[in-house]
């Protein structure tokens, strides 16, 4: 407190300069409007006078108050930012990414344990249920029956040219070596499974039989009846594979030029005959007796049995239609061209001649229901067929086949040597090759499926039991032997 304030002399009121003029507040009043200013004049006596320091306490808290105001302005600006920041992904850290899971042998990857951004795109569990139940159920079974039997018959055509070491110019394999074949993705096992399966013998007649011509079973299938290049026939056994009887030798037909060359048995099965050069000749089925013996007048190549008749292919041409009784000539009808095979089809007897032509007649009145069919360009060496077609083989190594019901060419066959050539079943056939093996393949496919190993010559004459699935042939190699084929 001043000394003025304590002496109690009034305040004198000096002058105010431009400089306390320009400091003063806007709120205060001027020295010409004093008259209506709204604060008194002078303070009341008992008012304490203000120091500097408490008039500028409002300043302050205005400045706070600015600077607090401020702030927030500025914190929210920087909220802003680091919002925006956290719009963008950020760098992990090294302690965060989890460790890699070892490498495991399951179909299925490892899950990440990050759900917000996996590693590998989840499994939907239905996609992959669906998936193991289109492999349980597999393809149609026609579909890939067919396709298999279409790859095994190109992995045939490869396997055998790889064998004979053959190549041509647009093969990509060479045909160098079986190992080099690509087989298209078959695979081992089916490579396999689609091999011609080998059947062996399950006997050999004992004996030397080189001097053998042609082979015969009974109806029955119970006996084999062997015809000998010297005329004599042999009846064997089948179960037991031992000899029943051989017919004796006859001078005057068996001699040299008078050779077997055909055998039939009856369809009752109580009579065979055997044809040869000199003569035809029945034998009595029990003991091997000869009952009849006819000469005649050209060479005989094959015999058809017809029931109570039976019907010779002779080698000037003609075709011969015999009682079995008398053995006398009932019909006969010329071709111009050497008979060399003919079977029974059905209602037709199909002939093959040494030209290649094929004939197709009526069974019953040898007449020829249509013209004859160029079928090869060598000899036909077998024909065998049922109702609605034939199939022929000949010299040229083709197998043709031609239709019955309105008669025209029908399939042809690519195999290797088929001689002889017989029917298995109703969709299949047993062929023989140079080699001595016997092949069983499909009518519609062509696939080999069996092969019968064992004979060490080439096969002339081949018979099969189709009740019993037994099949007798006879090789160059002087052998006979028996196989049993799977049904």
């Amino acid at each position: 407190m001043s000394r003025r304030a304590e002496s109690g002399e009034p305040r004198r009121r000096r002058k105010s300069s431009k400089s306390d003029r320009r400091e003063r507040p806007a709120g205060a009043s001027s020295s010409r409007n004093r008259a209506t200013a709204s604060l008194p004049a002078e303070p009341p006596s008992d008012a304490k006078p203000s120091s500097p320091a408490t008039r500028s306490w409002p300043l302050v808290v205005g400045g706070v108050a600015v600077v607090l105001v401020v702030g927030a302005v500025a914190w929210s600006f920087r909220g802003g930012e680091v919002d925006a920041l956290e719009d963008v992904e950020p760098v992990p850290e090294v302690a965060s990414v989890p460790p890699a899971a070892p490498a495991a042998p399951a179909v299925d990857p490892p899950q990440s344990t990050n759900s917000s951004e996996p590693t590998t795109k989840p499994v939907d569990p239905s996609a992959k249920n669906t998936e193991s139940v289109a492999k349980t159920a597999g393809p149609d079974p026609a579909d890939e029956e067919a396709e298999l039997i279409a790859a095994a018959k190109r992995r045939q055509a490869e396997f055998e040219k790889a064998a004979t070491g053959e190549s041509s110019a647009g093969d990509s394999n060479g045909g160098s070596s079986i190992d080099d074949l690509d087989f298209g993705g078959l695979g081992e096992e089916l490579f396999e499974a689609l091999e011609p399966k080998e059947v062996t013998a399950f006997a050999r007649l004992p004996g030397d039989w080189s001097g053998l011509r042609a082979i015969r079973l009974a109806p029955d299938g119970g006996r084999l009846y062997l015809g000998l290049a010297d005329g004599r026939v042999a009846c064997v056994d089948v179960e037991t594979r031992r000899e029943v009887w051989r017919s004796d030798a006859d001078a005057e037909t068996d001699a040299e030029g008078g050779r077997l060359q055909a055998l039939v048995v009856s369809s009752d099965g109580a009579t065979v005959v055997s044809a040869g050069s000199e003569a035809i000749v029945l034998f009595d089925v029990v003991d091997g007796e000869r009952r009849r013996t006819v000469p005649v007048a050209s060479p005989v190549t094959t015999l058809v049995d017809q029931g109570t008749t039976f019907v010779a292919g002779h080698v000037d041409g003609t075709l011969v239609r015999y009682s079995l009784e008398s053995i006398e000539p009932t019909a006969t009808v010329d071709f111009g061209a050497y008979v060399t095979a003919a079977a029974m089809c059905g209602e037709r007897l199909v002939v093959g001649d040494w030209s290649g032509r094929v004939h197709v007649l009526d069974a019953e009145s040898l007449e020829s229901v249509a013209e004859p069919v160029e079928l090869h360009d060598a000899a036909v060496h077998s024909v065998v067929g049922d109702e609605r077609a034939a199939t022929v083989a000949a010299n040229d190594g083709r197998i043709a086949s031609v239709w019955l019901t309105e008669v025209g060419v029908g399939r042809r066959y690519e195999l290797q040597s088929p001689r002889p050539l017989v029917r298995v079943g109703t969709l299949s056939f047993l062929s023989g090759r140079d080699d001595g093996v016997l092949e069983l393949w499909g009518d519609r496919d062509e696939l080999v499926t069996h092969r019968l190993v064992g004979h060490e010559s080439p096969v002339h004459s081949v018979v099969f039991d189709d009740e019993k699935r037994l099949v007798v042939s006879a090789s160059w190699d002087g052998s006979v032997r028996l196989w049993k084929l799977p049904r």
